[in-house]
C-alpha cells in the first residue's frame, strides 16, 4: 500500500466525507457491508463469527455441525498449515456471495490482545478498505470481546470507532461511507448501541474530525435476514421486562391479574412481595420509550442477567498457555474461552528449570512425581496453576526453543495425575516457517508410510527392536487402510545387492534416496518412522545419509502427521538399545531432539509431529503405536488418540517406567486424520 496519489487523480483535502456509524443485530456472515470483518488469532483455529465467515467462504451451510471434516473449510485449512498467519495488523482478504469481501484481520498471539491493538487493527483494517475503489463500507464484529479476552463490549466500541475515525480524518484519500457493528447476541447488542449513543451525547449527534463528518444512527437494525439471537440468559432478563410491563396494568394504574398469581409463589415474606411489585413498576414507570419494542428491549437491560452471554459452543476449545525466556525470567500467558491472563513473569527462574528439567529425563518411577512436582512450582506461575490442574479441556502449550525441553506432558493435574495422562497436551512452537498454502488440500483416501530401521549396521546404527515396530505398525494400518495404501520399507539396503534383511519377506529397505523421493511426491498422508535421529543436523539417520527439512524442499504435499520412535545416534553400545538410565548423561541434547525435528518438518508443511524424547523399547512402542492409531481411526481427535495411549502406557508400567512421558505432540490435538 502507498500513499501516493494515482497518476492524474487530483485529491481534495478539504471535501466534505461523511462517516455513517450504526449497530446491527444480527450474523456477520449476513451482513450487508460490502466487507465483513472478524479478528483472527495466530495458530487459532476460526471460532464463532470467524468460524461463520469460514462457512459463507467456503459455501459450507451455516448451520453445519461437521461440514465434511475441516478440509471443507478454508480459512481452518490455511490456519492449520500457517498460512493463515494473524499477526497484528494483517488483513487478508476473501471473496464472499453478490461481490462482497472478508477481511480477515490479524490480532497476534493468544492473551496479547489489548485496547491499543485493537486501535491499531481498527485502523489498518480501515486503511486497507479505504484503499479499495468499490468497497466503501465496513461491517465488523466486536473483535476482541468473544471468547478468553478481557475486552468488554464498550471497549471494543469505542477502540473500532476512535481507530477508524481518526484515521479516515487524518487520510483523505480514504473513502469509507459506513461503519456496521454486528452482534450476533440481542443484549450485546443494545450494550453497543448504548456506547455510541454516550459518543454522541458527548460530540453532538453529528461531529467534526477535519473534513470528516461522523454521523451515529441511533437504532439498531435487526431485520430477520441478519440472523440475530437471543441468549438464554438475556431471554429470562426479557421476560422480566414483560412482567414489568404487565406490572401496573395496561393504562400503568391497575395491576394486572397474572402478576398476583407469579408473586404467591414466591417464597418469601408479603414485605418482600411489595419490593418486587414496586421495583417491576418503577422500571416501568422510567421508561419513556413510545415504541413497544424498545420499551421492552430497554427494560430487560434494567433487569440483564449476565451469567453468561448465550453463546451455544459446538465444539471444546483448548486452553492456551504460552511460556517464553527472557534472559533469566520466564514469561507467560493463557488464554481459554472465559478468561485471558495477559502476562506473568517469574524472574530468576530458567537455572532453576533448566536443572529441574534434567532430573525429569527418562526418570526414575520411584522420583517422578516429587521431580515433576517441583518443575510445576518453578515453571508454572500461581495465576495459571489452576487452568493447569482443574480444567479438563485439551491443553496447547506455546514455546520457544528454551522452553520445549520442560515435559509438561509429566506435571502434575487434577489428583497429581500427570498432565499428559487426564488431559490431551499438545505443544505449539514459536516458528518462523509458514507451510504453503497449496498444501491445503485432502485426498479421500489416506494412504501411509513406514520406515524402519533405516540405519547402517557397519556403523552400529542398525535396531532389530525398531524392525518388530515397524511391522507391527504396518499391520495395525494394513488392518485399517488396507495393504495397498500402505507402503513399508525396513533395513538398510546392502552394499552391492541392495537387498535389505527383510526382503526374502517381500519388504523392501529403506534406502535413503528411495524414500525422500517418496515424500517429495505428496502421496502420504501419515509417516511413521522408527529408528535414530541426530540432533545435530535435525533429521532421520539412513545409511546413506540423514534425512532433513532440506531434503523435502519442494514437496508436491506434506503430510498431515509424523509420528517417530526417533532416537539419538551415538556409539554402539548395549545399553543404547536397552535404554539403560545409567547412559542418561551421555546424551545431553537429547531432551531438545523432538523439539529440533518437530520444527524442522513443520518447515515442509507438517502439521502434526509426534515423537518421543528418550529412546522408547519395542513392547511399549508398539502398544502405544496401536492405541493411537486404533483410537484416531476410530474416529478421535489426534490429541485425544495420544493421551489415550499414552494413558495405557501409565496404566500398565508406571510402576517400572516412565515410558508414557517420553511421547510428545507438536501441533493442534483438535485435529483428526485427513
Amino acid at each position: 500500500m502507498t500513499d501516493a496519489a494515482p497518476t492524474g487523480a487530483r485529491i481534495d483535502r478539504s471535501a466534505a466525507r461523511t462517516l455513517h456509524i450504526e449497530v446491527a443485530w444480527g450474523d456477520i456472515a449476513r451482513a450487508d457491508g460490502e466487507v465483513c470483518a472478524v479478528g483472527h488469532y495466530i495458530g487459532v483455529l476460526p471460532q464463532d463469527a470467524e468460524e461463520a465467515l469460514d462457512k459463507a467462504i467456503s459455501g459450507v451451510a451455516p448451520d453445519a455441525r461437521e461440514p465434511a471434516g475441516r478440509a471443507a473449510l478454508l480459512l481452518t485449512q490455511l490456519t492449520e498449515r500457517g498460512a493463515l498467519r494473524g499477526e497484528l495488523g494483517e488483513i487478508d482478504f476473501f471473496p464472499l456471495a453478490g461481490g462482497r469481501l472478508a477481511a480477515i484481520a490479524g490480532m497476534g498471539s493468544s492473551g496479547s490482545f489489548d485496547r491499543l491493538r485493537l486501535e491499531r487493527l481498527a485502523r489498518a483494517l480501515v486503511s486497507c478498505v479505504g484503499m479499495l475503489p468499490a468497497h466503501n463500507t465496513i461491517s465488523t464484529v466486536l473483535i476482541g470481546s468473544g471468547a478468553g479476552s478481557d475486552l468488554g463490549v464498550s471497549d471494543c466500541v469505542e477502540a473500532i470507532v476512535k481507530g477508524t475515525v481518526c484515521t479516515l480524518a487524518a487520510n483523505p484519500r480514504l473513502r469509507l461511507d459506513r461503519l456496521q457493528i454486528v452482534e450476533l447476541y440481542l443484549d450485546r447488542a443494545l450494550e453497543a448501541r448504548a456506547c455510541l449513543q454516550n459518543a454522541a451525547d458527548t460530540h453532538g449527534p453529528e461531529w467534526a474530525a477535519g473534513a470528516l463528518t461522523v454521523q451515529v444512527h441511533p437504532s439498531v437494525r435487526d431485520e430477520a435476514r441478519l440472523g440475530g439471537r437471543i441468549g438464554k440468559a438475556f431471554g429470562c432478563s426479557m421476560l422480566l421486562g414483560a412482567l414489568a410491563e404487565i406490572a401496573g396494568g395496561g393504562d400503568g394504574t391497575q395491576e394486572s391479574p397474572i402478576l398476583a398469581p407469579l408473586l404467591a409463589r414466591l417464597p418469601v415474606d408479603e414485605a418482600m412481595k411489595t419490593e418486587v411489585r414496586k421495583l417491576l413498576s418503577d422500571t416501568r414507570g422510567a421508561r419513556r420509550e413510545t415504541d413497544d419494542i424498545e420499551r421492552l428491549r430497554a427494560m430487560a437491560m434494567e433487569f440483564r442477567i449476565r451469567k453468561d452471554d448465550g453463546t451455544v459452543r459446538r465444539e471444546e476449545h483448548p486452553v492456551r498457555l504460552g511460556f517464553w525466556s527472557d534472559r533469566d525470567r520466564i514469561r507467560a500467558t493463557a488464554i481459554t474461552d472465559t478468561v485471558t491472563v495477559t502476562e506473568r513473569d517469574l524472574a530468576d527462574r530458567l537455572a532453576l528449570v533448566t536443572e529441574a528439567v534434567g532430573r525429569l529425563r527418562n526418570p526414575e518411577p520411584k522420583t517422578q512425581a516429587s521431580d515433576a512436582a517441583r518443575l510445576f512450582r518453578l515453571v508454572v506461575h500461581p495465576d495459571l496453576r489452576q487452568l493447569v490442574t482443574e480444567d479438563q479441556r485439551p491443553l496447547i502449550v506455546e514455546v520457544d526453543p528454551t522452553l520445549a525441553s520442560v515435559q509438561w506432558e509429566m506435571l502434575p493435574g487434577r489428583d497429581a495425575r500427570p498432565l499428559g495422562v487426564m488431559r490431551s497436551v499438545a505443544r505449539q512452537l514459536r516458528t518462523r516457517y509458514s507451510p504453503r498454502p497449496a498444501e491445503a488440500g485432502a485426498r479421500r483416501l489416506l494412504r501411509a508410510l513406514v520406515i524402519g530401521d533405516p540405519g547402517d549396521p557397519a556403523r552400529g546404527e542398525d535396531l532389530p527392536h525398531a524392525r518388530d515396530e515397524a511391522k507391527g505398525v504396518r499391520d495395525i494400518l494394513v488392518r485399517t487402510l488396507g495393504a495397498d495404501r500402505v507402503v513399508t520399507l525396513i533395513g538398510a539396503p546392502a552394499a552391492g545387492t541392495g537387498a535389505g534383511p527383510l526382503s526374502k519377506e517381500g519388504i523392501p529397505p529403506a534406502d535413503y534416496v528411495d524414500v525422500v523421493d517418496l515424500l517429495l511426491s505428496g502421496d502420504f498422508d501419515i509417516v511413521h518412522y522408527c529408528g535414530h535421529a541426530t540432533p545435530l543436523e535435525a533429521g532421520w539417520r539412513f545409511k546413506g545419509g540423514v534425512l532433513t527439512a532440506a531434503d523435502l524442499e519442494g514437496i508436491l504435499r506434506a503430510p498431515s502427521l509424523v509420528v517417530a520412535n526417533a532416537c539419538l545416534t551415538a556409539p554402539a553400545r548395549p545399553s543404547e538399545e536397552r535404554g539403560d538410565h545409567d547412559e542418561r548423561e551421555d546424551r545431553p541434547c537429547h531432551h531438545n531432539l523432538v523439539a529440533s525435528l518437530a520444527d524442522g518438518f513443520f518447515r515442509c508443511g507438517i502439521a502434526n509431529y509426534i515423537g518421543t524424547a528418550w529412546e522408547v523399547e519395542s513392547k511399549p512402542a508398539k502398544a502405544f503405536a496401536e492405541r493411537f492409531y486404533t483410537e484416531l481411526f476410530a474416529g478421535k481427535k489426534i490429541g485425544e488418540a495420544v493421551r489415550l495411549a499414552r494413558e495405557s502406557l501409565y496404566a500398565s508400567s508406571c510402576a517400572t517406567t516412565c515410558v508414557w512421558g517420553a511421547y510428545q505432540h507438536y501441533g493442534d490435538p483438535g485435529r483428526t486424520v485427513p
